[in-house]
């Protein structure tokens, strides 16, 4: 398998640098082309990002192999530009298929090597970040504090974006474990900055010799979180 054509899935989950790590693959759409990497356009929504947003969607929603639109166009993207040997492929929304869905990838991508990517952050963390996120939403105020928030709905802890037991055996049942590529979020372990440790689990050699996104983080908000809390 050593000369077989790759495909890198960033799975997210949501929380963990995702936009950041898009946006990285958008601006160096053609630096990762030169180096025979394809950011597929297929299955995008928004042009800021390289996020094929449509492949999660779908996969999540439909259940009928014609709806799969998304799917089919990156299969016949990758096929059809046929140069760049391995691909890049990214949606947060993918960490909420079930194993049937997963193995609809597992079908269309069965002649390429397949690795799963993505990073592991503390879950308290992650929760403090999504809170951030919709107090800064104009159209909706969590109500109460922090604490509150946290309580309000205990079914989101079986929620893949922090159950990751959930998460990795559900992508690792259909992969195998030794093709889930992962790192924590944290700074101590990330290599370089976060889209730099990202190429390097898409085994992108040089990866410093790319243009640094900006960082994507939602910080806005901090000081009136630490108001409410």
């Amino acid at each position: 398998m050593m000369n077989q054509r790759k495909i890198y899935i960033h799975i997210g989950p949501a929380k963990t640098g995702t936009k950041t790590i898009q946006r990285g693959l958008k601006i160096n759409e053609q630096r990762l082309r030169r180096r025979n990497y394809l950011c597929p356009q297929s299955g995008r929504k928004f042009n800021k990002y390289a996020s094929q947003f449509q492949l999660g969607y779908e996969l999540k929603h439909f259940n009928h192999l014609e709806d799969f639109h998304a799917l089919r166009a990156i299969v016949e993207e990758i096929q059809r530009e046929g140069q760049p040997k391995h691909t890049i492929l990214s949606d947060e929304f993918l960490r909420k298929l079930d194993p049937d869905k997963i193995r609809e990838i597992r079908k269309a991508f069965q002649d390429f090597e397949v690795f799963i990517v993505m990073y592991l952050r503390r879950q308290d963390k992650i929760l403090q970040s999504h809170w951030i996120q919709e107090i800064n939403n104009i159209f909706y105020l969590p109500p109460g504090n922090i604490h509150t928030y946290i309580g309000m709905d205990a079914s989101r802890y079986s929620d893949t974006f922090v159950n990751y037991t959930k998460l990795i055996q559900n992508w690792g049942a259909v992969f195998g474990r030794d093709h889930l590529r992962m790192n924590v979020l944290e700074r101590e372990q990330v290599r370089g900055n976060l889209f730099q440790d990202f190429l390097m689990l898409c085994d992108v050699k040089n990866p410093d010799r790319t243009r640094v996104p900006p960082d994507e983080h939602e910080s806005r908000g901090v000081k009136k979180l630490e108001v409410m809390v």
